[in-house]
C-alpha cells in the first residue's frame, strides 16, 4: 500500500479525528507539487476553522485564505468530478459531492470513478443514478473511499450487491442512506449481509416499499454492530406488521446502540403499542413517530413509559392526539430531558394548550413546534410565550 493511500484510509476510519488529516496534509505539504501544498493547507485551515468559535478574532482570516485557496485550486483537486457535480462542500479538507445521473455520459463512467479526485472527496449524494452507474460506482475505488453515500430515487440494491467480490474487509462507509430506491424484502436481505459494513452508523431507508414483515429480516443482521440511528420513515410498515415480526425487531442485537429511530407516516396506529412500552429503547436520544395517526392511548403509553428518559428529540406532528394525550405528555417526569418537542397537527384545542403551559417539567425544551393559534386565541398566546419564551415555533 502506497504512502499516500494508506494516510486516506486513515482519515477515512477516523473521520471524526483531526490528528490524521493534519498528519496527511505534511505528507502533502513535502510532496513538492503545488497543488497538493496547497490542499495541505487548506485542510489545516478547515480544521481549524472547523474548531473556532463563531466570533474568533482569528476567523476572518482564515476564512479569506480557505476561499482563495479554494478558488485557485478546486478544479485541479476535483478533476472531472468538478465539472460533473451539481454542487460540492468541503469539510475539514474533505469535499461531498452531489451528482445527477445525466451528467457522466455512460462510456466516461468508468475513467470517472477512477479519477485520483476521488482521493479527496468522502460523501456522495447521487440523484437518480441507474442500475449500471450503481454497479460500476460498488466496484470501483471511489466506493471504497466514502464516508458517507446518498442514493436517491435510484435502483435496487441487491442486485448490484450481489455482483461484488466476497470481501470481509471492512469499509469506512459509516453513513448509508437509500432514500426512494424501491428498497424492498430482497434489497433489505441483501443490505443486512453484506459484511463490509460494519462501520456502518446510520442506515436511512426512508420512502421505500419495505412492510411490517420485514423487521424480522433487520433482525437478522448482525454486520452492523455500530449502528445508531435507523430511518424507516414513510415505508409501508402497516402492511404485513406482525407480533412475531415486532418481538424479532425488539429482541435483535440492532437496537443494542440505537440512539435514533425513525417510524414516520407508516400510519402504524395502535401497532405501536408493544414498541413504546419496551425497555430495548431505553437508549434512545431521536424518535420520530409523525404521520402514524396515533391518539391518546398511545401517548399516554409514551408518556408514562421509565424507558425514554434519554429522549431528547420527540416528533408526534400529524396524529389525532387530543386534551388527554397532551396531558399525559405535558405532566411525564420521564420526558423531562425533551429539548425538541414538535406537536403540530394534532388536537390542539384550548385544554391541550393549557396542559403545556402549565406542565410541571419540560423545563429543558429548546424548540416546542405547534401550529399557528387562530385569531381569538391570542391571550393563549401569551400565556405560551410566558412559559416558553423564545423555545415556541408556531408554524
Amino acid at each position: 500500500m502506497s504512502t499516500l493511500k494508506s494516510l486516506l484510509l486513515a482519515t477515512r476510519f477516523e473521520p471524526d479525528e483531526d490528528a490524521p488529516r493534519l498528519v496527511l496534509a505534511d505528507w502533502l505539504e513535502e510532496s513538492g507539487t503545488t497543488a497538493y501544498q496547497a490542499l495541505a493547507e487548506f485542510i489545516r485551515i478547515q480544521c481549524q476553522l472547523a474548531r473556532l468559535p463563531d466570533n474568533h478574532p482569528e476567523r476572518a482570516d482564515l476564512e479569506w485564505r480557505q476561499r482563495r485557496l479554494w478558488w485557485d485550486h478546486v478544479e485541479t483537486w476535483l478533476g472531472p468530478v468538478y465539472e460533473a457535480s451539481r454542487e460540492f462542500l468541503f469539510r475539514r479538507g474533505f469535499a461531498r459531492v452531489e451528482l445527477y445521473a445525466g451528467c457522466i455520459p455512460d462510456n466516461e463512467l468508468r475513467s470517472f470513478l477512477t479519477t485520483s479526485a476521488w482521493n479527496w472527496i468522502d460523501a456522495l449524494h447521487w440523484i437518480s443514478p441507474t442500475a449500471r452507474h450503481l454497479e460500476e460506482l460498488l466496484q470501483a475505488p471511489a466506493f471504497s473511499s466514502l464516508v458517507s453515500l446518498h442514493l436517491q430515487e435510484g435502483p435496487p440494491i441487491d442486485r448490484a450487491v450481489s455482483l461484488l467480490s466476497p470481501d470481509d474487509s471492512p469499509l469506512p462507509l459509516r453513513e448509508l442512506r437509500l432514500t426512494n430506491c424501491s428498497v424492498d424484502r430482497a434489497a433489505l436481505n441483501a443490505l443486512i449481509h453484506w459484511p463490509q459494513l460494519s462501520e456502518l452508523r446510520r442506515l436511512d431507508l426512508q420512502h421505500n416499499h419495505l412492510r411490517g414483515r420485514d423487521l424480522d429480516v433487520l433482525a437478522q443482521s448482525h454486520h452492523f454492530p455500530r449502528l445508531e440511528s435507523l430511518n424507516l420513515r414513510s415505508n409501508l410498515l402497516a402492511d404485513g406488521w406482525t407480533d412475531k415480526s415486532l418481538n424479532a425487531f425488539l429482541d435483535s442485537s440492532l437496537l443494542t446502540g440505537l440512539r435514533h429511530l425513525g417510524l414516520g407516516y407508516n400510519r402504524l396506529r395502535n401497532r405501536l403499542d408493544a414498541l413504546l412500552t419496551s425497555p430495548r429503547l431505553a437508549g434512545l436520544v431521536e424518535l420520530d413517530l409523525a404521520g402514524n395517526m396515533l391518539e391518546d392511548e398511545q401517548a399516554i403509553l409514551l408518556a408514562t413509559s421509565p424507558h425514554y428518559r434519554s429522549l431528547r428529540h420527540l416528533n408526534l406532528s400529524n396524529n389525532e392526539i387530543g386534551v388527554a394525550g397532551i396531558t399525559a405528555l405535558s405532566a411525564s417526569e420521564y420526558l423531562d430531558g425533551l429539548e425538541v418537542l414538535d406537536l403540530r397537527d394534532n388536537l390542539l384545542v384550548a385544554d391541550s394548550l393549557w396542559a403545556l403551559i402549565r406542565a410541571p417539567h419540560l423545563r429543558g425544551l429548546q424548540r416546542l413546534r405547534l401550529n399557528r393559534l387562530a385569531y381569538n386565541s391570542y391571550p393563549l398566546l401569551s400565556r405560551l410565550r410566558g412559559r416558553f419564551g423564545h423555545c415556541l415555533e408556531m408554524d
